[in-house]
């Protein structure tokens, strides 16, 4: 019998750090008390919220161009549903280049539009082409009020650790 290892929650906190704060404008304030990023990820339900701050998202992907955010949006609150909810099984080869379409809200202070984008779950394989313990799960976001800019990042999970995840959320 095949052992299967479930993923059917992921919660991924940034918390404050000088180095988080390096890659952010000297001449912000932030609230110290709340973590750059939060985000909770429910696959069984097919749910993402995130709650970060808006400077700390975009400027941390290299991609976007850093003059051209809206500097005065400050913390900003992603709820979105992930099409095709369901456990991923990290010890499935099949769950390897798993790719979700997310559609969601984003809120900040002064407005609420839409945004879209997609969590791709990917294998980190050996040098020899075989499935590892180490995966990554890639999220990119989409904002379209703000010139369609970027949100991405990718959290590691280490297959073996999953249930102490589900235990401690």
């Amino acid at each position: 019998m095949t052992t299967q290892t479930i993923l059917k929650q992921l919660d991924y906190t940034i918390p404050v750090s000088s180095m988080a704060l390096g890659l952010l404008p000297v001449n912000q304030t932030y609230a110290w008390h709340l973590p750059l990023m939060k985000l909770n990820v429910d696959f069984e339900h097919g749910t993402l919220f995130l709650d970060g701050d808006w400077s700390y998202l975009v400027l941390s992907n290299r991609n976007n161009d850093a003059k051209n955010h809206y500097k005065g949006r400050g913390r900003v609150q992603i709820e979105s549903y992930i099409y095709t909810s369901q456990p991923i099984d990290l010890k499935d080869v099949g769950s390897d280049g798993l790719m979700l379409p997310i559609e969601g809200v984003i809120k900040d202070g002064l407005s609420t539009g839409s945004c879209s984008g997609m969590l791709i779950i990917d294998n980190d394989r050996t040098r020899h082409g075989l499935i590892s313990n180490n995966w990554s799960i890639h999220l990119y976001l989409y904002d379209p009020q703000f010139n369609d800019t970027e949100i991405k990042c990718k959290l590691s999970v280490l297959a073996d650790n999953t249930h102490h995840y589900e235990q401690v959320n």
